[in-house]
């Protein structure tokens, strides 16, 4: 045995300043647009459900407005049967 000990091995070339800021700026970019991406989606899901609130509760209200005019109309017929 020999005493030769390897401290590195050179066969990956490290990248350079350059190319180490191209790759990190590409990956900001990326991460960028994944964050827009989904606060687009959650911005339009907001939306969307407060649509659905927002018509959900004229549905509601429509239906007891036309429930409150059957029922007076009901009542007016019995009065004047009665």
């Amino acid at each position: 045995m020999s005493n030769f000990a390897v401290k590195r091995f050179h066969w990956v070339r490290s990248p350079s300043a350059w190319e180490h800021t191209q790759s990190w700026r590409a990956r900001q970019q990326a991460y960028r647009e994944n964050f827009e991406a989904a606060n687009s989606s959650a911005g339009a899901t907001f939306f969307n459900a407060t649509m659905t609130l927002v018509s959900g509760t004229g549905a509601i209200v429509a239906q007891t407005a036309a429930r409150r005019d059957q029922a007076k109309a009901l009542q007016a017929a019995l009065n004047k049967l009665a």
